[in-house]
């Protein structure tokens, strides 16, 4: 589903589409990606969340956080390098 909603708040020029898109939260050196639909600018590529979206990525985190989930599967492992 694909919808033109909103002129977009950060460039003022592109409308925004909805579109699945994935999303990146870091907490601490954890890392997690999570599939989801926002609105996403034509122009510049901004995304912007429902709150409930933005509640979801808050409980990922406390997930992450207290190391206690069925629902955040490890796909490998991140380095650094030391320079």
């Amino acid at each position: 589903m694909k919808k033109k909603l909103y002129r977009c708040i950060h460039c003022g020029i592109g409308k925004t589409t909805i579109k699945n898109v994935e999303k990146i939260l870091s907490f601490n050196n954890n890392t997690v990606l999570v599939n989801i639909n926002a609105e996403v600018c034509d122009h510049c590529g901004e995304r912007y969340y429902e709150p409930e979206t933005v509640r979801y990525f808050e409980r990922i985190k406390k997930e992450l956080k207290s190391k206690d989930s069925k629902q955040l599967i490890p796909i490998g492992i991140t380095y650094k390098v030391a320079i």
